[in-house]
């Protein structure tokens, strides 16, 4: 995936989950009423566990006016359940959307999470080294 710097909701190594939080930052669009315009190729916001939280995180964006708020939900909810370390979820961006959009976590008060919109989503499984590389001890 590529991650562009300027669409980041936490710090780009993560932020530490602390029950029901906003993320760090929210995005500003730099227009009254952004639109995507169609639904091909819709980005996406990403939210990755890089801690495990031991508990179920969920995870929603909320746009804004303004960048002080208040924010309200722009998108349904997606639980991730659990909240095991490198777990993954994505959620399409609203077609239409206010100005400033921001990440919001709840569920669990430990753990570290990033999360950012990107233009493709790739989960895919690792491929196993040969055991001669020594990476796979």
């Amino acid at each position: 995936m590529i991650i562009d710097f300027l669409e980041l909701f936490t710090d780009k190594d993560g932020d530490e989950l602390t029950g029901d939080q906003a993320s760090k930052f929210a995005i500003d669009f730099e227009q009254e009423s952004p639109t995507t315009g169609y639904d091909e190729g819709r980005p996406v916001a990403v939210a990755a566990l890089l801690e495990a939280a031991g508990a179920d995180v969920t995870f929603k964006l909320q746009d804004s006016d303004t960048l002080d708020g208040p924010f309200t939900d722009c998108s349904g909810a997606v639980t991730l359940v659990d909240g095991e370390a490198g777990a993954q979820v994505a959620i399409p961006l609203p077609l239409r959307h206010k100005r400033y959009m921001q990440a919001h976590f709840s569920g669990a008060s430990a753990g570290k999470v990033k999360a950012f919109i990107t233009s493709g989503f790739q989960d895919n499984p690792a491929f196993e080294q040969a055991p001669e590389l020594g990476r796979n001890s």
